[in-house]
């Protein structure tokens, strides 16, 4: 994520096809969302309470 936020405006999060989110990087990275789909719930929550 860290080479995407350096060479991007923004970013669009696709989800089995669907868009679920866009927009600056640093904020599509803390969208719930987008940490569900790409870590997975349990991963997602543990990711929250760091």
């Amino acid at each position: 994520m860290d080479f995407v936020t350096r060479i991007s405006d923004k970013v669009v999060v696709i989800d089995y096809g669907v868009k679920i989110a866009e927009g600056k990087a640093e904020e599509v990275q803390s969208d719930p969302k987008v940490s569900r789909a790409y870590l997975g719930e349990e991963e997602a929550e543990d990711a929250q309470n760091l």
